[in-house]
């Protein structure tokens, strides 16, 4: 059966410090990806002179609540007990929220995952302010083997901070806040941390094709100006193997829908930019996927006294906003080099053009498709 898979979007892309390597050599899938959410996230009462979750306004009725988390503060050992935050390592799909506490034996303990050369590894740690923390900063280091050779270089982690949006859990007066997006965390950027609050931040390691099998490691350092620096290792078992080349069969059905290019005048969520089409291409392309089926992926066409079809590529026949063309042309320079799939049904693209083309399974419809393919 067909896999489908949903696209998270990351709203940033770091421009990394101190780059080891021409900037040619950061990983594509880094160079597409964005860097910030827009100033204002609040679609009304927005307020004014504010970034992310302080422009948006919310409801006075609103009631905050805790969510389902490690409420408990740990007990510290005397060594710790003075310290003015406490970093730990936390699971990527684990929920982190502003309330969350650490578990006494994360705190300190390195961040460290598993990987094959050429994947993309994800990692996260957050810290715990013990009081007010200003100018936050985070210092990556590359990873290296025990022999000090560089196995990971410092332009092959990209470094985001998970910013928390409002949520409404139920039908209540209530809401809580919830990690939602990824934003760019930059040598620059200001953090101003409160006191008792957790924050969270993910790394990405692209671990390069020629990685040799093995540990390599490096530093977190986390610094701020009134509450001095601590250093978590940051490791990464390098895998003697590489992943398999997936079935082209199991692609992704690619879709972008939206009022800006669903000419079916659809009505839905957002606005978009179709632009997105080939950062989408390229980053797909640099986690394994080999083909791609486009939902709308058909020419102009004219059917013939005949029963045979004429075929303008250079026009949308569809609801999709490019040309055929232009959407080969977008494959071939992300790199996904596989077999574009048309498919017959039962799904979605299927269902609009049945009225169009024919029936779906008939002859009228399958010959539509195959003469597309000719």
């Amino acid at each position: 059966m067909r896999r489908h898979v949903h696209l998270l979007l990351v709203l940033s892309v770091l421009s990394l410090p101190g780059l080891l390597l021409p900037a040619a050599d950061i990983p594509r899938q880094f160079r597409v990806w964005g860097r910030k959410a827009p100033a204002r996230l609040g679609a009304v009462n927005v307020r004014p002179n504010t970034y992310g979750l302080e422009s948006i306004s919310i409801p006075k009725d609103l009631k905050r609540i805790l969510p389902d988390t490690n409420l408990q503060d740990p007990t510290l050992p005397a060594e710790q007990q003075s310290l003015a935050f406490l970093p730990f390592p936390t699971h990527p799909m684990r929920f982190i929220y502003p309330e969350t506490r650490p578990f006494p034996e994360e705190i300190a303990r390195p961040v460290r995952t598993f990987a094959t050369p050429g994947e993309y590894a994800t990692l996260s740690f957050a810290i715990r302010s013990q009081q007010d923390l200003s100018c936050v900063q985070i210092d990556l280091s590359s990873l290296n083997n025990p022999q000090g050779e560089v196995i990971v270089p410092r332009n092959h982690i990209d470094l985001r901070i998970v910013r928390d949006l409002p949520i409404r859990p139920s039908a209540e007066k209530t809401y809580l806040l919830a990690p939602r997006y990824l934003e760019s965390f930059d040598e620059f950027d200001v953090l101003m941390v409160p006191a008792q609050r957790t924050e969270r931040f993910w790394l990405t390691i692209k671990v390069p094709e020629d990685a040799p099998a093995g540990i390599a490691q490096g530093s977190i350092n986390i610094s701020c100006r009134n509450g001095g620096q601590q250093t978590l290792t940051l490791a990464i078992r390098v895998l003697p193997f590489r992943l398999a080349v997936p079935d082209p069969e199991k692609d992704i059905n690619f879709q972008i829908l939206c009022r800006t290019n669903d000419s079916r005048r659809a009505t839905y969520g957002r606005h978009c930019d179709p632009g997105e089409i080939q950062r989408l291409f390229v980053d797909m392309a640099e986690h394994g996927i080999n083909s791609t089926n486009y939902e709308s992926l058909t020419p102009a066409y004219k059917r013939l006294e005949d029963g045979s079809f004429t075929f303008d590529f250079e026009k949308s026949g569809g609801t999709g906003y490019y040309s055929l063309n232009e959407y080969m042309y977008f494959l071939q320079n992300s790199g996904l080099n596989g077999p574009v799939c048309l498919y017959n049904g039962p799904y979605s693209w299927s269902k609009y053009s049945a009225a169009r083309y024919g029936d779906i399974g008939s002859p009228d419809y399958n010959a539509f498709l195959q003469a597309i393919v000719r």
